[in-house]
């Protein structure tokens, strides 16, 4: 089991290895900060791994010594997670990037949604593959294990009200409890998601001014200077979308502003063989997985780091 495992990370390294050498010498430094994706207990951003990711950044710095590179490559694969904890690694790459390279740039090989997207846009572009895909960055809330779309909460509770109140048309308001069966349950639901999910985290439109002023923020650190310009793209980002997994692909990234470059098809296949390989990874995560989330409710499995010389894959398997 052991073997396999480290076999399969072995594969992640050689193919992360062979996209840097194909830069040429001292022309790009690339590193993976790849999360589960697979079906068993998916990994999310967050923020224990800001001290991890930068002490593997900081220990690769000591490493590379005075020598400086064209660019700074981060491949980077997530469903999303923590806002903050983006936010943070995506300015902590920033300010070491400015060392050790000319320009940072995020290459997505399959996606990067959510908050993923959120600390890509701190980069001076950002290289997609054509099946590649960024997503809305609409606020996120942390619920039973996972990150949910705050939008797609309130818009369930708009929905259970205007169901409940078309009943209560139907009945010309005259109502109660006693008559209507699973009215008491219903009204309960709509009290619960409401309390339960939003008291202590704000309202709606303060988590969407928060989420925007992270963008920008993003924005402004490499790939924009003008305010109007940035204003624009923060506000797509965030408002365009009506649903939280919606696909924004290379073409519409562009057309939303945002510095994308399409890559050929060389560094195309570079891409993906690591994607192939994280695949093959994720895969094999998920078949160890399947027989322990019949006992343990894999929301309660945490998440590991596994450092490899390019990079880190967080996994929710031990590394030792």
């Amino acid at each position: 089991m052991e073997d396999t495992l480290q076999k399969l990370i072995n594969e992640i390294e050689k193919s992360i290895s062979d996209y840097e050498k194909s830069f040429g010498d001292n022309k790009v430094f690339a590193i993976i900060l790849a999360y589960h994706t697979g079906s068993f207990s998916p990994a999310s951003i967050s923020r224990q791994d800001v001290e991890v990711i930068y002490t593997f950044l900081k220990n690769k710095m000591k490493f590379i010594g005075n020598k400086k590179v064209e660019e700074f490559h981060i491949i980077l694969h997530s469903g999303g997670g923590d806002p903050d904890a983006a936010y943070q690694i995506a300015r902590i790459i920033d300010r070491i990037g400015k060392s050790i390279a000319n320009s940072v740039v995020y290459c997505i090989p399959r996606f990067a949604k959510s908050a993923a997207t959120l600390m890509a846009l701190g980069g001076n572009r950002i290289i997609m593959t054509e099946i590649a895909e960024l997503g809305p960055i609409d606020p996120q809330i942390y619920f039973e294990g996972q990150w949910i779309s705050a939008k797609t909460v309130r818009d369930s509770m708009k929905y259970m009200i205007g169901t409940l109140l078309d009943l209560l048309r139907e009945k010309g308001g005259e109502i109660n409890f006693g008559n209507v069966p699973g009215l008491q349950q219903v009204v309960n639901s709509i009290v619960d998601s409401i309390v339960g999910r939003f008291v202590g985290i704000g309202e709606y439109e303060s988590l969407i001014s928060y989420i925007k002023q992270l963008a920008k923020e993003l924005l402004a650190l490499r790939m924009f200077e003008n305010p109007s310009e940035i204003d624009n793209i923060v506000n797509n980002l965030i408002e365009r979308y009506s649903s939280h997994g919606m696909v924004i692909d290379y073409q519409k990234a562009q057309q939303l502003g945002l510095r994308i470059e399409k890559v050929n098809d060389n560094m195309e296949d570079k891409l993906l063989q690591i994607y192939s390989n994280l695949g093959n990874l994720f895969k094999y995560i998920d078949m160890l997985g399947s027989g322990i989330s019949e006992q343990i409710n894999p929301q309660y499995i945490p998440t590991y780091p596994w450092n490899i010389e390019h990079g880190i894959v967080f996994l929710p398997y031990p590394n030792q």
